[in-house]
């Protein structure tokens, strides 16, 4: 009869431990949704820098006056998605660069908040191709809808 309920016991434990590495593993995985915004065209970057304000149509203003957070982060991504680095933005410090990547092809993510909850990113393709003589002036109207959003 013991041997029956150490072998119970120890099923019950691996059967928990695994429930908790799967839900462990899917914690880890999980990022925050995006926007359907992937029609924006590629944009060809001699760098990773830019500049980014909150818009409503042409219209660009503080966060707050789109009831977002005044803080807000770009997140650089390979092309597959895989967040690489995140910076932290605000309407005062609207300026951004990666710095020290290969050339290829990356996402641009901007992630707005609301309550410190983020929303579904805004999120920007871009080709990279190092280039120190070209000026970089890219500037980023993270659009405040967001329409569709998909995991």
């Amino acid at each position: 009869m013991r041997s029956w309920k150490i072998s119970f016991m120890k099923s019950v434990l691996t059967s928990a431990l695994l429930v908790l590495c799967v839900s462990t593993t899917a914690q880890q995985s999980s990022r925050v949704a995006d926007c359907s915004t992937l029609k924006y065209k590629r944009h060809r970057s001699a760098s990773l820098c830019g500049r980014a304000s909150v818009c409503s149509g042409d219209l660009c203003g503080r966060p707050s006056t789109y009831d977002f957070d005044d803080d807000f982060d770009v997140v650089l991504r390979d092309n597959q998605g895989k967040e690489l680095e995140t910076k932290h933005l605000s309407h005062e410090n609207p300026t951004f660069c990666f710095d020290g990547h290969a050339n290829g092809d990356y996402q641009l993510a901007f992630v707005l908040y609301k309550s410190r909850v983020p929303e579904p990113a805004r999120v920007f393709p871009a080709r990279y191709k190092h280039n120190a003589e070209k000026p970089n002036d890219a500037y980023y109207m993270i659009e405040v809808t967001c329409p569709n959003s998909r995991q």
